[in-house]
């Protein structure tokens, strides 16, 4: 194979795995919330790769949820940007800022659904609860003593002494 036709492989190394830290989450934290996103954060400035950042956010909840109040961050500030983008518009350049505009508040609804995502309202997901009533009765048993019974759909019984 010439060298002309070997692959070329990005400028990017493979960042190396690294061990959950505090310090480390905090610079995810700060820099989803200033708008980057995870394929601009990965990698970078020693920060471990693309899927270690998934594997976290399944270990541990506590960092789930603050990277998802990040996102919610990023998304109010691409919906800030829109709302400039849209303000400085011009005759010329309305057909461009409007795909601008549109792409940062699809992204923005995306990151953040329930607080962007159109009407407001995320379908939330159905509740049901389900009430056993129970019913109990006084029974005499042939020896004179009274115990409480509890009489169940089928028919059947349990006695519980008083």
């Amino acid at each position: 194979m010439a060298e002309s036709e070997k692959p070329r492989r990005s400028g990017r190394r493979r960042a190396p795995y690294r061990t959950y830290s505090e310090t480390l989450a905090q610079k995810i934290i700060v820099r989803l919330g200033q708008g980057e996103k995870w394929k601009q954060i990965a990698g970078t400035d020693g920060l471990p790769c693309y899927g270690t950042l998934y594997n976290w956010k399944a270990r541990d909840p506590e960092f789930a949820e603050r990277v998802a109040q990040a996102q919610e961050m990023a998304a109010d500030w691409n919906a800030d940007r829109a709302l400039e983008v849209a303000e400085a518009a011009t005759k010329d350049s309305v057909q461009q800022d409007r795909l601008l505009v549109a792409t940062l508040m699809k992204h923005a609804a995306l990151t953040a659904p329930r607080r962007w995502g159109g009407k407001g309202k995320v379908a939330e997901p159905e509740l049901r609860v389900a009430v056993r009533v129970r019913d109990f009765v006084p029974f005499t048993r042939p020896d004179g003593r009274v115990v409480t019974r509890e009489i169940f759909p089928d028919g059947s019984h349990e006695d519980y002494e008083r």
